[in-house]
């Protein structure tokens, strides 16, 4: 109950998002931009912290994975339903909008190649996914996490005929006013490619490349820049200073101005999570 109100009536339902639990609800509150916790056994409903994650997408995806670590040692079925309740649920209800979509007519727009049975081709990661009304799948069978389809059917759903612009900004400056004071950027992304890289530029470069980054764009004296195609025409700059004697190592990343273009920001916000995920991972 909240207020005089249940969460199961549709005044909720029209207005915000839910990922069910056994003994609580996420409840993701779109018009002021905030994220709760209701407790079905206390009846509280209490704001969750974090409000300097950069985005709803964002936050929600750090919540929920917070969760599902936590919950290694313990009840099984409750971290399947944390896992199934969360990106799952996104997913299967993304599926579903990609049964009526014209892909052929958005692969065109995208710049991205058919196969022969009709299956849009996206790069991603190292590698190719492919894309039909029925769903995704990688084209080496391999599995992959529910998020990363969910941000392919955003991807091809958009369909943006849009180029990249060739002007790169922060992710603040990327994100718009309501998040200009987001350390997001900052401690979810950089900080852990400093870990990872610091006084290893050399294995930067060959991680870089398994994944298409190549040598790039304007940074400063002593710097690495790096650009990355996160998908087709979402371009992103890392700009890398090794530590010395005098300064600490420092990350930058930087996104093309028509990212937005493509995928909504808060998708954008998972994708490069997930991107940096995988750059750092040892």
């Amino acid at each position: 109950v909240l207020g005089n109100s249940r969460l199961e009536e549709p005044f909720f339902r029209e207005r915000y998002h839910f990922i069910f639990m056994r003994n609580q609800v996420l409840l993701l509150f779109m018009n002021n931009l905030r994220l709760w916790i209701y407790s079905r056994d206390s009846g509280l409903l209490e704001p969750v912290a974090g409000d300097g994650l950069g985005s709803l997408a964002a936050q929600l995806t750090v919540i929920l994975n917070t969760l599902y670590k936590n919950m290694k040692e313990q009840n099984h079925t409750l971290k399947e339903n944390v896992a199934i309740g969360g990106h799952r649920w996104i997913y299967e209800n993304l599926i579903e909008q990609l049964r009526n979509s014209d892909i052929a007519t958005s692969a065109k727009h995208l710049g991205l190649t058919l196969n022969d049975a009709g299956e849009a081709k996206i790069p991603f990661l190292g590698a190719t996914f492919l894309i039909s009304n029925e769903g995704v799948r990688r084209s080496d069978g391999k599995r992959f996490k529910d998020a990363i389809g969910s941000i392919l059917i955003h991807y091809i759903l958009k369909g943006s005929s849009s180029r990249p612009a060739g002007n790169f900004i922060n992710f603040a400056e990327l994100a718009g006013p309501l998040f200009k004071q987001s350390s997001y950027s900052s401690s979810a992304l950089e900080r852990p490619i400093i870990r990872r890289f610091q006084g290893r530029v050399p294995e930067l470069f060959e991680v870089a490349a398994l994944y298409g980054g190549h040598k790039g764009g304007e940074a400063g004296l002593g710097s690495v820049s790096l650009i990355f195609d996160l998908l087709p025409h979402i371009l992103l700059q890392l700009i890398f200073y090794d530590r010395d004697d005098e300064f600490p190592a420092r990350a930058t990343l930087l996104f093309d101005l028509n990212s937005t273009q493509f995928i909504d920001f808060e998708v954008l916000a998972v994708l490069v999570t997930i991107f940096v995920q995988a750059l750092t991972k040892p």
